[in-house]
């Protein structure tokens, strides 16, 4: 950072990492809200599981959850078939949203239902775990 005079510069890397998601070091997790899928978190004290599906993709596919402050975050690899995540959501003082990132998920294709992950859902589901 630069200072001149009584205006400050700032280097333009600077405002593209704050463009992408903590979670990941070596590749840009956009955190845009247009990128973010919303899920509705009801008020309360239960924790309750939650798949959410992702579609299908070739590669790998890095995919961010934030709740409450918290996120989870997994690079999910897949060949093609159907791709699901499932993680322990405790609900908060008040309602909110949860958001998900999926770069590689289309809206269309991402749901969510409030229960374990079963085959009938995804071919591919991988548990995720809370950071912070």
């Amino acid at each position: 950072m630069a200072i001149l005079g009584s205006s400050v510069v700032i280097a333009p890397q600077t405002l593209a990492e704050e463009e992408c998601h903590p979670a990941y070091r070596d590749v840009c997790v956009p955190v845009n809200l247009r990128g973010a899928k919303k899920i509705h978190v009801e008020k309360g004290t239960r924790t309750k599981p939650l798949c959410i599906k992702l579609g299908s993709w070739t590669g790998e596919n890095p995919v961010v959850i934030e709740w409450n402050g918290r996120y989870a975050a997994k690079a999910i690899k897949a060949k093609g078939y159907s791709n699901a995540v499932m993680v322990r959501v405790r609900h908060g003082k008040k309602p909110g949203y949860l958001r998900v990132y999926s770069p590689r998920s289309y809206h269309n294709d991402m749901s969510w239902e409030w229960s374990n992950c079963n085959t009938g859902m995804a071919n591919n589901i991988s548990t995720m775990k809370w950071v912070r």
